[in-house]
């Protein structure tokens, strides 16, 4: 078992072969079960499913998050992805008191603190091996990435929700 739901759901995660499966499914009160599916991280199609435009609406009329910090607790960070740049971004504001985990050269005015909350991983640089922390600090926050794709697949330029945030 990898993971027990008992809040909204219940019911768990679990890594089981076809043989394990088929027991599984004998058992009084069974449900489903369903194979492990993985998703292709992207964000060129978030803004538009959004239906936000970058001259009209929400993100000029919400300054595009200028000034706004948020805090993604994820996998961690890839620092150098272009959607962390910080090409003419003021510096962050004085009110901001966080850390850089980062061995202090990653972050920047854009991408402006960065922690490992992992206990067993404590020391180390708080870098995404996955991807996911990356995907959802970028949609969140992410700069416009012109020609962003995934193998060639879902080209278009990769947006956050929030420009500007830091």
């Amino acid at each position: 078992m990898i993971h027990s739901y008992r809040n909204v759901i219940t019911g768990f995660a679990a890594r089981l072969s076809p043989l394990e499966v088929s027991q599984m499914e004998k058992k009084d009160g069974f449900v489903s079960a369903r194979p492990q599916k993985t998703y292709t991280l992207h964000t060129t199609h978030a803004p538009s499913f959004l239906g936000l435009h970058e001259s009209v609406g929400a993100w000029p009329i919400s300054n595009y998050g200028k000034g706004v910090i948020i805090g993604v607790i994820d996998t961690g960070i890839s620092p150098g992805h272009l959607s962390f740049s910080d090409v003419g971004m003021p510096p962050p504001p004085a009110k901001w008191k966080g850390k850089c985990e980062l061995n202090g050269t990653s972050c920047n005015n854009k991408l402006i603190g960065a922690r490992n909350f992992v206990s067993h991983l404590s020391g180390l640089p708080p870098i995404d091996q996955e991807g996911h922390g990356t995907l959802t600090a970028s949609t969140a926050a992410g700069n416009f990435v012109s020609g962003a794709n995934v193998l060639g697949n879902a080209n278009g330029t990769a947006a956050g929700m929030a420009l500007l945030l830091m």
